[in-house]
């Protein structure tokens, strides 16, 4: 190896080349030909030597040649192993912008580190020589995908000093090249760059290239590229033909009548880019072509001219509108073009709806909607002319748009003009949205009583969700809103009836008396939650709807009779005393049904309202309830009204015991015959009502008899009515017989003496 020392050293120009020759220290040890870090390995001991020996010099060359500004160790940075450092170097140079470090930069540009060479690049960019313009142009094929991105941007930047070697370079062997030259070429919009751009758009050169080349002449926006381009539209075998449209566009009007005249053309392919391109350039003086094209069977070329009136936006509303109302085929593409178009399309649809709504209201109904929540604003704008008809059309809308519009319509109430307050009221209604509520509610307070109204009315359209509100503000004595609460709930009908009946057990008498009034106004609607709290917890609620239920009369009648009928253990009962209270003809059948029902106040209520009735179709059923301990009396009361008289010596005894107390005499004889053959072969109700008038008749000279049947003859259901007899000498043995012949039916009977006898 040489020896190294000053005479080593010779100073060139300007610029520090440390790109030295084989064989050297510094080709070794720092920097191959090539710019890649070579093995350190060979330099073993000299390394530190040699290091500080460059500095000192290349210190004293800088003094020299009055490059202070960058650093010796910036230049040695650019050999730096680490590629952070060559970038950073690269990046120290740029900002110098002196021509004097491009070959410095250049030996960057081979750097097998991508990033490396994307700040050479940049600061290449940043000095901006022409030097540099040929050396960029050969990494457009550079492998890395931001080399070339970077590459082209700082051709870009040098603009028209770049052109004529990226014209050369349309001709380059490699297609990379030509494809990335043609699209710079556009980017800089030097007019000189048309002729070759053209001549590359309309040769055979490879695909990529020409539709780069088609780019190009759009982004160059020269008129005399029309008519080439033009002549391409026509041409299926064109490869640039999808580009074509974006071209013309960017070209500007001058393109318009070709374009119109190509929209027409027979070639529907022709026809849909034409289209598009329009659709880009967004003239108003494409609208009528491209509503013909829209009528035009073909789907894909009705798809592009939509697109385009899409673009043009508000100029095409109407011509969309009239074009929909005239032809049913293009109606659906219209409303969809309309849709698309957005808020802009809201103020012309809107004036044109409100000057021939016949024409176009459905129109309206089917567009605006569907724009969404974009649509309210020109429509809350709307709501503030004074005209009825402009008004009301703006609240359909708006009703139609639903809840997005409420935030709007509730900031609408907050407004002076009152006609508008009660446009938004309306609204709110008829969405029935429940946020709506509360600014209602709010303004019931208000002074003029067409918006109390208004709100009342919106109130009661919303329905449920206004319930809890009102009933809060009609409970509470010192609302301002008690009396207009109450009328609103009356208003709303069956979605308040639930919390309502709620209220039924009040301690405040006139809420009671204000919710039962609600309730019985509503009639039918109300009758099913009443029928529902017949078996409510509360019996307080039980009994109120029971009573409620009686004044709302005939609407009550038939849900009832089905209750019966389906014999509801929970709310039978109730159901027929109501039915009985009413006294409704309708309820005959199912009262008939239920009079030898197990249940006691059944069988009462049942003939109680037969005889209420006064069916001649209900005498047999109330004969037989003669026989009836709980019902016997109602039976013969309500026959006593048919002016019916008994037939048999049976019904002769049944009905003289349901109207008199008197006791067994002598003559008493056919009396303890019937009355014992019924308890021992009648029905539950004449076993029951036998035990009790045997007892009452004969008091104790029959307990040995009776005690002596249940033995002999005796059943569970007997002993059962010993027990309950409230005779103690029959409980006894109606327990003795239980507990030795259905110990189960014992146990129960036990138990429940057990309870009734607790204290």
């Amino acid at each position: 190896m040489q020896s190294v020392g000053k005479e080593n050293f010779k100073v060139p120009e300007k610029n520090i080349n440390i790109q030295a020759q084989k064989g050297t220290w510094f080709s070794a040890g720092l920097i191959c030909r090539d710019g890649l870090a070579c093995s350190r390995q060979r330099i073993c001991g000299w390394k530190t030597f040699c290091h500080s020996l460059f500095s000192a010099a290349l210190s004293i060359l800088m003094f020299v040649q009055g490059c202070a500004s960058v650093s010796r160790q910036t230049v040695l940075n650019l050999g730096d192993p680490e590629p952070e450092t060559r970038m950073a170097a690269a990046r120290t140079l740029g900002r110098t912008k002196d021509p004097g470090w491009m070959p410095n930069l250049m030996v960057l540009l081979q750097d097998p580190d991508p990033e490396v060479v994307q700040s050479a690049v940049l600061a290449l960019g940043s000095i901006k020589n022409p030097g540099a313009v040929a050396p960029l142009i050969r990494l457009l094929n550079h492998d890395d995908p931001g080399v070339r991105y970077v590459t082209e941007q700082v051709l870009i930047g040098f603009g028209s000093e770049a052109v004529v070697p990226l014209i050369a370079s349309l001709k380059h062997v490699d297609v990379h090249i030509q494809e990335a030259s043609a699209r710079i070429l556009g980017k800089i919009k030097d007019p000189s760059a048309l002729p070759p751009l053209l001549v590359v758009f309309g040769s055979p050169f490879p695909d990529r290239v020409r539709i780069a080349a088609t780019i190009a002449l759009g982004d160059l926006g020269d008129e005399r590229a029309v008519g080439p381009i033009m002549e391409a539209l026509y041409e299926k075998a064109s490869p640039g033909l999808h580009e074509i449209p974006h071209a013309l566009a960017k070209i500007g009007s001058v393109v318009v009548e070709p374009l119109i005249r190509a929209v027409e053309d027979t070639d529907l392919e022709v026809a849909r880019l034409a289209a598009k391109a329009l659709g880009e350039i967004k003239d108003e003086r494409t609208v009528e072509i491209l509503i013909g094209a829209l009528e035009k069977e073909d789907p894909f070329l009705s798809r592009a001219a939509s697109d385009a009136l899409i673009g043009i936006g508000e100029a095409s509303v109407i011509s969309l509108m009239q074009a929909a109302a005239a032809n049913e085929s293009a109606r659906q593409v219209a409303v969809t073009t309309l849709i698309a178009i957005g808020a802009k399309a809201v103020p012309p649809l809107f004036i044109e709806t409100a000057s021939d709504p016949t024409r176009f209201e459905s129109l309206a109904m089917d567009v605006v909607p569907a724009i969404g929540v974009s649509a309210v604003e020109p429509l809350m704008s709307i709501l503030k002319e004074d005209n009825l008809f402009t008004g009301d059309l703006a609240v359909r809308l708006l009703s139609a748009i639903g809840s997005p519009a409420v935030p709007f319509l509730t900031e609408g109430l907050k407004t002076e003009d009152l006609a508008m307050r009660i446009r938004c009221a309306k609204a709110l209604g008829e969405i029935g949205d429940e946020k709506g509520v509360t600014p209602l509610v709010k303004t019931l307070e208000a002074e003029e009583p067409e918006m109390r109204d208004a709100s009342a009315e919106a109130l009661a359209k919303i329905g449920k969700p206004a319930v809890l509100p009102l009933i809060r503000a009609m409970e509470d004595p010192e609302s301002p809103i008690q009396s207009l609460a109450e009328a609103t709930l009356r208003k709303i009908g069956a979605p308040a009836v639930e919390s309502l009946i709620g209220l039924l057990n009040r301690a405040d008498v006139n809420i009671q008396e204000k919710v039962a009034g609600i309730l019985i106004e509503n009639g039918a609607s109300a009758v099913p939650g009443l029928i529902e709290h017949l078996s409510d917890s509360d019996p307080v609620i039980q009994s109120r709807c029971s009573d409620i239920l009686v004044q709302i009369g005939e609407p009550a009648v038939l849900p009832l009779v089905q209750l019966v009928e389906i014999q509801d253990p929970d709310r039978l009962w109730r159901a027929v005393k109501a039915l009985a209270e009413i006294g409704d003809p309708a309820a005959v059948g199912a009262l008939m049904g239920v009079v030898s029902h197990r249940s006691p106040q059944v069988r009462y209520f049942a003939v109680q309202g037969l005889g209420k009735i006064k069916d001649p179709k209900a005498i047999p059923s109330l004969v037989d309830s003669l026989p009836d301990r709980w019902a016997g009396r109602q039976a013969a009361a309500a026959l006593a009204g048919f002016g019916w008289g008994p037939k048999t010596q049976a019904e002769q005894l049944y009905y003289d015991l349901a109207l008199s107390d008197r006791r067994a005499t002598p003559e008493a004889t056919l009396a303890r015959e019937i009355l014992l053959s019924d308890l021992r072969q009648g029905d539950f109700r004449k076993r029951e009502f036998a035990l009790h008038a045997l007892m009452e008749l004969f008091q104790e000279s029959i307990v040995s008899e009776l005690i002596f049947i249940l033995q002999t003859e005796g059943s569970q259901e007997l002993g059962i009515l010993f027990i309950e007899s409230g005779f103690k000498s029959l409980e006894e043995s109606g327990l003795v017989w239980l507990k030795a012949h259905a110990p189960d039916a014992f146990l129960d009977a036990l138990g429940a003496r057990l309870f009734w006898n607790t204290p």
